[in-house]
This record gives C-alpha cells, sequence and structure tokens, in this order.
C-alpha cells in the first residue's frame, strides 16, 4: 500500500486519464468559454425565481463537443470536465493513502491486473513471491453455468501473468543465490522438465488443472469449453518431428474439471445432505452420514492422485488411467446414493417400485451434487470465485422441464436469480460471485427477494447497469439491458452498496466502458425492490431533499373528470399531456392508445402542475434511477415525492399551457398499417424540441426542492447527449 501511495496515477486507466494536463489547474487549457462555467460564488445558492442568469444557462456550452487532442471519441465538455474532476479525487486518495484494500480497487476502478503485476515484480521479499505462488495455485474459479467457456477462458488469461510473473522472480532469485532457495529450485526443475514442451504450456496446464472449474445442463456445451481450454494449450507448443509424440506433451484430462449436470438441482452443502438423511431415517441417520463422510474423504484422495499423476513428470499414462477409473467409480456410486435421497424431496419414497418415474426424473432434472463432485474444494468452503452469465429463463418455461425446491429466491421468477443464490451455497466466505445478468435485478417488485438474499448474506455489493441504446454489452441481442453483479460473501451488522449511474455509450467508445466506470456509495432506499442507479453524488443529494416532500399518490383518485395522460413506455423523455393524444384505427375508428394512460385528480386546478412536473427532466432521472428504464408504471409515478404545499401554481399553469401548446404545434401525424386493425393513424411528439421549456419548468421544481444552482444543472443537463442526440448542438446555440 506504501507503494500504491507512491504511484501517483500509474493505476488509474489510461482513458481517465486522456487529455489530462500535468499541471495544477487540469482546467488550465479549456476554451474561456468554458471556463467561464466554473462559478464557484454561485454553484452552492439555492435557487430562486430571481431574474439573474443560472448556472445552467451559463454552462449550456458545456454540451458542445469536445476536441480530439483532448477528449475521447463523442465526448463533450461536460462529460470531460467530470472525468478530470473524477481524476483528481481518485489520485488524491491515492496519494493520501486513503486506498488500504482491494476492495477500493472495485470502489475506484483501478487498474488491479497491473498493480498485482508489478508487485510482483518489483518486490524483494523471495517470501512473499513463495506464498503468492501457493495461493495462486489453490484459487478455485467457478463459472456454475458455464456454457462454451467463455468466462473461463478469460479467467485463464487473467491468471497466466501471474504465474509467469512469480515463475520469473523465482528463476532471478535461484540465480543470484545458488542453493539459498531450495523450494524455488524445486519448482523451475518441474517446469523446466523435458517433459513440457514449453513455460507457456506448463503454466496453462496448471491453471487449467488447479484454478478453473464449470458446470452446465448440456453436456455439448460442456464439450466445446473443454475443447476451447485444449486448443489454448496446443497453440502454444512447437511440434518437434524428431521426437515421441512429436515432443508434445499428453493433453491434461478435465472431466473432473468442467462438468454436465444441473446447477440448481442437487445437495449443494454436506448440512442439505445432512438434512434430507436426518428427515428420511431420522434412526439411522448417524451412521448413515458417518459412511458417507468416509467414502467423502476417500474420493478426496482419489482426486488429489488424479491431478498429482497429470502435473508431475514420470508417473506415467497407467497411473493416470488407474486413477480416473477409481474416481470415476466411486463418484458413481455415491451420486447413486445420493440421488436416492434427493428424489425423495421429489415424491419419489421408493427407487425400485417407481423405477419409471425416477428414471424419469434423473433423465429431466439432471442432480448435480456438489459437495461430492467437488468435494475436495467444497470440503474445504467452497470455491473462492463464482463468475458467470446464467441463462435469462423465466422459470415458469423451466418448470415444465424440471423444477428445483428449496430457494429463497423462487417467486423472483427467473432461474438467474435462482443461480445467484446457489452460489452463496458454494462461495467460500470472504470470496466473490461476479455475474452479468439482466437490469431487472435492481428495479423490479419481482426482483426483492433476491435483493435482500444479498444484503443479508454479503458485505459489499457492486452493481453496474448497462443500457442496450445506442451501444449494446451484446452485439446483435435485442433488449438486453443488462447489470453486472459483484458481491462479496461475508455477514456483517450492514451492508455496503455501490452502484454506477445508468450506462449509455455510442459503440466507438466501448473500448473504453469499463476503464470509465464510476462507482458511488448507495444506502438510499425509496422504492421497495428498487436499488436506484446512482453514479454521481448530486443523485443523493437531491434524493435528500426530495424524500421530505409527500409523495404523488396522495394527489391521484381512482375516477375523475379531471385527468392528465401519459405513455407509458418513455425512451428518452416522458410524454404527459392534459389532451386525450389522436389515435385512430381502421377497425375501431379513434380511440386512446392500448400505450396511454390515464391520471386522475381531484381537482383540475392540480392538473398543470402534475402534469408539467411529470414532463420535467428531474422526472425523467428520476424515471431512470427506479425503473426498468423502457416502461412507466405507476410504481415510480406514485412514489415521486410531489406534495402540493406552497406550489407556485400560477407559473405551472403557464408552463403547462406552454408546453402542451408547443408539443401539438410540433407533432407529426404518422400512418402504418397492422394485420389485425388495417390502417392506423397517431400523432407523434417530440419532447426534445420543447426541452427549452421543460427546463424552465425544472427551474420551478428546483425551487420547489430547495435544489442549488449545480443541482440543477445536474438535472437539467442529465444523459443530455443521449436524449437529444444529433439536435444538441442545436439545442446549445438556442436554435430548437
Amino acid at each position: 500500500w506504501q507503494m500504491l501511495s507512491l504511484s501517483s496515477d500509474k493505476y488509474i486507466y489510461d482513458a481517465v486519464k486522456f487529455g489530462v494536463p500535468q499541471k495544477k489547474d487540469i482546467f488550465a487549457d479549456l476554451p474561456e468559454e468554458i471556463k467561464k462555467g466554473f462559478r464557484s460564488d454561485i454553484e452552492n445558492k439555492i435557487v430562486t425565481d430571481s431574474e439573474e442568469t443560472h448556472l445552467f444557462e451559463i454552462r449550456k456550452v458545456w454540451n458542445k463537443k469536445a476536441p480530439a487532442d483532448i477528449a475521447l471519441p463523442t465526448e463533450i465538455y461536460r462529460e470531460l470536465i467530470e472525468r478530470r474532476k473524477r481524476y483528481t479525487e481518485v489520485k488524491a486518495k491515492i496519494e493520501n493513502g486513503e486506498i488500504t484494500q482491494i476492495n477500493d480497487f472495485i470502489t475506484y476502478n483501478l487498474n488491479i491486473r497491473q498493480f498485482i503485476q508489478d508487485i510482483i515484480a518489483d518486490t524483494d521479499d523471495p517470501f512473499l513471491i513463495k506464498h503468492f505462488y501457493d495461493a495462486i495455485k489453490k484459487v478455485t474459479i467457478l463459472d456454475p453455468t458455464c456454457g462454451s467457456g467463455a468466462f473461463l477462458f478469460a479467467a485463464l488469461n487473467i491468471l497466466e501473468p501471474l504465474y509467469e510473473g512469480c515463475l520469473s522472480r523465482m528463476q532471478q532469485f535461484a540465480e543470484e543465490n545458488p542453493n539459498k532457495y531450495k523450494k524455488f529450485e524445486e519448482i523451475l526443475a518441474d517446469v523446466n522438465s523435458p517433459k513440457h514442451p514449453n513455460l507457456q504450456y506448463f503454466i496453462y496446464k496448471s491453471i487449467i488443472l488447479n484454478n478453473l472449474f464449470g458446470v452446465d445442463i448440456m453436456n455439448e456445451a460442456v464439450e466445446i469449453a473443454k475443447l476451447r481450454l485444449f486448443l489454448k494449450l496446443v497453440s502454444t507448443a512447437d511440434v518437434d518431428y524428431k521426437k515421441d509424440n512429436y515432443g508434445l506433451e499428453p493433453l491434461p484430462d478435465i472431466d473432473f474439471n468442467i462438468r454436465c449436470g444441473n446447477t440448481l438441482v442437487g445437495f449443494a452443502s454436506e448440512s442439505e445432505f445432512k438434512k434430507a438423511v436426518e428427515a428420511i431415517e431420522p434412526l439411522f441417520a448417524p451412521d448413515i452420514i458417518k459412511d458417507f463422510e468416509d467414502e467423502f474423504n476417500v474420493i478426496a484422495k482419489a482426486f488429489k492422485r488424479f491431478q498429482d499423476v497429470q502435473l508431475i513428470p514420470n508417473l506415467g499414462e497407467e497411473s493416470h488411467t488407474k486413477a480416473k477409473s477409481e474416481l470415476q467409480k466411486r463418484l458413481k456410486n455415491i451420486n447413486d446414493k445420493l440421488n436416492e435421497y434427493l428424489s425423495s424431496n421429489y415424491g419419489i419414497s421408493d427407487r425400485k417400485s417407481q423405477k419409471k418415474k425416477y428414471d424419469n426424473w434423473l433423465d429431466t432434472h439432471q442432480p448435480f451434487h456438489w459437495f461430492s463432485e467437488f468435494y475436495e474444494i467444497m470440503s474445504k468452503g467452497g470455491f473462492d470465485v463464482v463468475i458467470g452469465n446464467p441463462p435469462y429463463v423465466e422459470y415458469s418455461k423451466v418448470k415444465r422441464i424440471y423444477s428445483i425446491i428449496d430457494y429463497d429466491t423462487i417467486n423472483c421468477g427467473n432461474i438467474y436469480a435462482n443461480v445467484i443464490e446457489r452460489n452463496h451455497s458454494i462461495l467460500k466466505s470472504n470470496s466473490k460471485q461476479a455475474m452479468i445478468v439482466q437490469l431487472p435485478i435492481v428495479c423490479t417488485d419481482r426482483m426483492k427477494p433476491i435483493q435482500d438474499f444479498l444484503v443479508q448474506n454479503y458485505s459489499q455489493h457492486w452493481y453496474a447497469t448497462f443500457d442496450d441504446r445506442p451501444g449494446k454489452l451484446f452485439e446483435g441481442l435485442e433488449h438486453i439491458r443488462a447489470t453486472i453483479l459483484i458481491a462479496e460473501k461475508n455477514t456483517t451488522p450492514k451492508s455496503k452498496t455501490y452502484t454506477t449511474t445508468y450506462n449509455r455509450w455510442y459503440s466507438e467508445t466501448r473500448k473504453w466502458l469499463f476503464d470509465l466506470q464510476i462507482y458511488e456509495n448507495n444506502n438510499i432506499s425509496v422504492i421497495e425492490g428498487a436499488i436506484p442507479k446512482i453514479g454521481h453524488q448530486f443523485s443523493t443529494q437531491i434524493l435528500d431533499k426530495m424524500l421530505e416532500k409527500k409523495s404523488f399518490k396522495y394527489e391521484l383518485r381512482k375516477s375523475t373528470n379531471n385527468c392528465c395522460y401519459f405513455h407509458n413506455a418513455p425512451q428518452y423523455f416522458i410524454r404527459v399531456t392534459t389532451f386525450t393524444p389522436y389515435f385512430w384505427n381502421e377497425k375501431d375508428g379513434n380511440k386512446v392508445s392500448v400505450q396511454i394512460k390515464q391520471l386522475n385528480f381531484d381537482s383540475k386546478n392540480k392538473i398543470p402542475m402534475f402534469c408539467s412536473s411529470l414532463n420535467s427532466n428531474l422526472f425523467y432521472w428520476w424515471f431512470i434511477l427506479l425503473s426498468d428504464c423502457r416502461h412507466l408504471n405507476m410504481r415510480e409515478i406514485n412514489n415521486f415525492p410531489l406534495s402540493n404545499d406552497n406550489a407556485k401554481f400560477t407559473v405551472f399553469n403557464k408552463l403547462n399551457d406552454l408546453l402542451m401548446q408547443d408539443y401539438k404545434n410540433k407533432s407529426y401525424r404518422k400512418q402504418c398499417y397492422y394485420k389485425t386493425t388495417g390502417k392506423v393513424e397517431y400523432d407523434e411528439y417530440y419532447p426534445k424540441k420543447s426541452k427549452h421549456i421543460i427546463d424552465e419548468i425544472d427551474k420551478v421544481l428546483a425551487q420547489h426542492y430547495g435544489f442549488t444552482e449545480e443541482e440543477l444543472d445536474f438535472i437539467i443537463n442529465y444523459d443530455i447527449k443521449y436524449r437529444m442526440g444529433k439536435e444538441l448542438e442545436a439545442y446549445v446555440d438556442g436554435k430548437l
């Protein structure tokens, strides 16, 4: 950590540092019109209705595209300034010695790979190298739904330079002090054995056997995953036609590393198995469990023997075949017994008399007993790391094939939540799981069980959220809005949560996307089932002020003639009108579109305030923060803090009238055709063309909540590059 504190900005990613001048004033090189936006005299001033120029008006030029010599592709000055501020903040924390744990590398998004490689390369302590090498050889990395092995392949590439770095330093220590480091010489003798084609082959083989483990329900996927790893291994070796077997070492046997089975069905831990035995045969449970434990220990030794004959030279093919055969036989016998106990939970009380039902259950459920299949690992507490991209499949579809039982997250309705819960059972304490899952894990009511499960069982959580417009994490796939979850297993009295903003990007900036991530401390509860997508301190400050107000739901009524209408599928703007948007089709004539929903109030006088507020930049920010970012539901509207106490009704009336008229003036009547309804006509509205009026609404709301000038600037310009798109320049120049 002392080394880190002296490293300055070395471990801050290059994308963050790009174009930052190495001067005390990191904004000295910016144009004068941009510098005028740095107004510390008014940034913290509470917004009033004075005629003075507001900060967001002064900073409008910040939305211009910045030049390529100091900016990343598509970056506007506002983003550039924020990036430089972040750079300064993180650099100061490094230099002040405030970063003193590995988790900080996640939170502040530092280059942990390079840091560890430098530690290995620069240390003068041979014991650090010895212990580090011993440690990485034992790190167990699992993908519980590994598919064709993409994540295991990535883990291989991360571990390789760490192995190589340790072996290189051992070589240096051994050469500098012959006979002093006997352990290093023993390791290097094995590495340099003629049995191995080269160093690279030895390293890859060691990682594949020692570190990488995977399970998948599809046998074809398992075979492809093995093949990918084999091809990586073979690619390192040069063929020597003069030698036996062309100088190639036999490929490792990883049949026990990459397995076929159902991650969600089976006994994950020994305690689960014991519970089942005690329920079925309470009188004989102690003896039965003792017999199983003895067999498990034998299996663990058999697995170790199987690994050793592949890593230790000159033990021979016969030893390998014998070790594998023994391990396979013992695993089959014990899994047969475990399947019998598990099947009783599925209504099969006797395997022999219910043979047909039992065989069908085995075929459809493909049980996988983690603590027997990976006993050597599970007996030591579990896996060190669990990573992956579990299937995004509704449980209602899976249930037609197999069912799962005893999951707290069953009501989440999607099996990725069940996989995250299962990971907990097979993960060692103080270790981490990292999953790429769907966005709803942070923003829908039905995902509350998995949110609660993570809070109860994990000490720290990091959520990075990503849109699929305009750029995508997964090219070629539609509607895959994603969350990358990292969670550290270690129950504490209060867990910590960190989140990013809702990330959007253009495809040309994809390669810097992860380097630019910013996590904010986020322990704010606003709506049950929603973890706010907070990526900036202003979001926290604004929420604190807003939540002092009563919620919108207190102003709504079930049915009245006093109403307004909202479109339930927003894109970059919320569309709410006091008039019924025009919609006609050949089948039904004039009607209200199915995507238009109605809000009812007890008083007509309240409609302008609430209609204009729902069109505001502030409500759009609220919607992105808490929703699935595609559907506007009553949950987001009902909980929006907007009591009408001290509201400026006259101002809202005027602004709402202006906005509604502008919507109408700038609307466009579109026509299309559907088989079911025939010709369709409807009015399309373009709120971005009315942004100047919406900004005025936000000025009034800022006074209502007591926002500062800088908070108002943040809200008005939230996500502006993507919301305005091609019209951004016209908006900046006041021509829109």
